[in-house]
């Protein structure tokens, strides 16, 4: 068996129809729908199900298409992002004091 061919795609809606029209989906195992960096939301479950929605629209096979999510924090205010670790390490260095994690983490998505 030959290895899996994927692809990653950026989910506006105009990408599926194109995918579908030049049957780019023929030609891969899986499409991954990269569903995050969203400007000032990073990655919603709003825009997961509108990506979802996208997909049924497009006449892509589902079977194909997978839900890309982010595994890191985007500061939404300024763009700056952090591993997840690295911010629940800066969580438990601050456990003490409540409002520097508040203040700390305002705008982290």
């Amino acid at each position: 068996r030959l290895p899996l061919q994927t692809m990653a795609y950026y989910p506006d809606g105009r990408q599926e129809q194109l995918i579908k029209h030049l049957g780019m989906h023929e030609s891969v195992d899986f499409l991954h729908a990269m569903a995050y960096d969203q400007p000032r939301q990073h990655s919603t479950f709003t825009f997961a199900t509108t990506v979802a929605a996208n997909v049924q629209r497009s006449e892509l096979p589902p079977a194909k298409v997978t839900l890309g999510l982010p595994f890191y924090a985007r500061n939404i205010a300024n763009g700056e992002w952090r591993t997840y670790h690295d911010v629940l390490a800066d969580i438990e260095a601050n456990a003490d004091d409540p409002s520097i994690i508040g203040d700390q983490f305002q705008g982290w998505y």
